[in-house]
Order: structure tokens, then C-alpha cells, then sequence
């Protein structure tokens, strides 16, 4: 539902002084609505949307989304409930399949996707308690979507215990970590030879 129609259910359903008291300690009054049983309608957008996956394309899902949750009906039921995780990326196939399948980045593209649509009806995903999206405005910030850091770090701490670094390797690697870590501007030149043994992979 649209934010001002929550007010009025809470308003005219429960008494509340002062006026914030209205969100009940929830982020939106729409989570305050539904946490308070005033609507009831929470599983019509689901069968509809269920019923859209069927025939649709992404774009044409996020389209029907974004109608929906301006419509005022329970979107957050799609977005957020682990259940309907396959619902929620169904409307992002088509970022993962041009990302690489890579489940970080194609979300925020969701995300940048449904706010351009909703600035177009003047709102936000904000207004409905939804996440906006990353702003990414540089190669740093676009590597590192890329990449889950526990998932990586799990990955770093396999390959040292299995194929730790050789002396030579290891001082290297302290002088770029050391770089990094400092954030000095520098221009580091490895040379080794294919087929080494003590090359970096």
C-alpha cells in the first residue's frame, strides 16, 4: 500500500500519540499495517505474480513489481520471504546471465532497475521499505561486488594451508599487502618465468 493509506489504517484503527508512534518501532507504516493486522490482502499479489512467472520476462516482472507495490499491494511478501527467493530472482535472470551469474552485482542492478521505475511514478524504493541500491562509480567498488568477502577469504586461508608461499613469494606478497594496507602509490613489476615453481598463480 502506499505510505499516507497506512497511516490512515493505523489512524483510524489504533490509537496513537505521539504521531511516530504510529510505526510501532518498524521502519515503515506499511510493515506497521500488516505487523497489525490491518491488511489483508498479502497473498493476492502473490498469486498474481506467480501466475506472471509463467509467461514473463524479467523486465516485464520488474514492470509488474514496481505496479504493484505503487497499487498498494504486499510486494515485500515477493521481495523479502525466503520462501519466494526463486519469485525475487526471476525479476534479475537477465543481469545474472550478463554478469557472469554473479548474485551480488545483478542484484543491485534489480534494485538500480526498480528505483529508476519508481522515480518515474515519483517515489522511491525507500518509501516502501525496500533497499536502494549501491552507487558504483568506480572499477574499485565494481570489483569488489563481484566478489563475496567471506567466500574469498575462505578460499585464501585453503590455498596458504595447502600451497603455503615459498620465502621469495612471501616477501612479495608482505610488500603488497604492506602497500595496500598503508595506501601508497606504487608500481610493482613481478617477473618469473612459465613453469616455474615459485611463480604466482
Amino acid at each position: 500500500m502506499v505510505p499516507i493509506t497506512a497511516v490512515r489504517l493505523i489512524l483510524i484503527n489504533v490509537p496513537v500519540i505521539p504521531f511516530e508512534a504510529a510505526l510501532h518501532g518498524l521502519h515503515t507504516f506499511q510493515w506497521a499495517a500488516i505487523s497489525l493486522g490491518l491488511v489483508e490482502d498479502k497473498k493476492e499479489c502473490l498469486l498474481c505474480f506467480r501466475e506472471a512467472c509463467l509467461c514473463s520476462t524479467p523486465a516485464q516482472l520488474r514492470s509488474l513489481f514496481v505496479l504493484l507495490t505503487i497499487q498498494g499491494f504486499h510486494t515485500h511478501i515477493i521481495f523479502d520471504e525466503p520462501t519466494n527467493l526463486n519469485l525475487k530472482q526471476m525479476m534479475y535472470h537477465d543481469f545474472l546471465m550478463h554478469n557472469n551469474h554473479n548474485d551480488n552485482f545483478a542484484y543491485n542492478q534489480l534494485l538500480n532497475d526498480l528505483s529508476h521505475r519508481l522515480l518515474e511514478e515519483n517515489h522511491t524504493l525507500s518509501d516502501y521499505g525496500f533497499p536502494e541500491p549501491d552507487i558504483i562509480t568506480t572499477d574499485l567498488q565494481r570489483e569488489r561486488m563481484k566478489y563475496n568477502t567471506d567466500e574469498q577469504l575462505h578460499i585464501f586461508n585453503n590455498l596458504n594451508a595447502t600451497h603455503p608461499n615459498t620465502p621469495e613469494q612471501q616477501e612479495i606478497f608482505d610488500d603488497v599487502t604492506s602497500g595496500l594496507q598503508q595506501k601508497l602509490t606504487q608500481i610493482i613489476f613481478i617477473q618469473g618465468k612459465c613453469g616455474r615453481q615459485d611463480y604466482f598463480s
